[in-house]
């Protein structure tokens, strides 16, 4: 079942076990911006220790003005431990192939036109996991 946060950015997400996928659903700010916001917000809600988690961020047309409807973005949210001066500077983005059930669970927020998604920008392959088996 999608949970929601609404500050510091509107989101929605879906934890399994220890590892939650989060997506922006409102124009404007990038999710980019907001990672460290969000990812406290999340962990505060479900009441656990953002460090026990596994954090993904997918990127679509909702959240980011410059894909066109259908294309997304998947990524591991990581701590960077050299820090920054921007607060998403904390943060790393590793390139992730996104499962099958994550698209078919974010489908109407990936793709608003029934088309199908694709994934873009992806050098790097997820290894598949099974877990990702949503129930809505």
């Amino acid at each position: 079942m999608f949970q929601a946060i609404r500050a510091p950015w509107p989101v929605v997400y879906l934890l399994n076990g220890d590892e939650c996928v989060y997506t922006g659903v409102t124009p404007g700010p990038s999710t980019i911006n907001f990672t460290g916001p969000i990812i406290d917000a999340i962990s505060k809600q479900e009441q656990r220790d953002p460090r026990s988690l596994r954090f993904f961020d997918l990127q679509t047309a909702l959240g980011y003005r410059s894909k066109s409807d259908a294309e997304f973005e998947f990524n591991e949210v990581a701590l960077n431990s050299y820090g920054g001066r921007q607060p998403h500077d904390d943060y790393i983005w590793l390139e992730a192939t996104c499962p099958a059930a994550v698209i078919e669970a974010f489908w109407a927020y990936i793709s608003s036109s029934g088309a199908e998604p694709s994934q873009i920008a992806c050098a790097a392959a997820m290894e598949e996991d099974d877990a990702w088996d949503f129930v809505s």
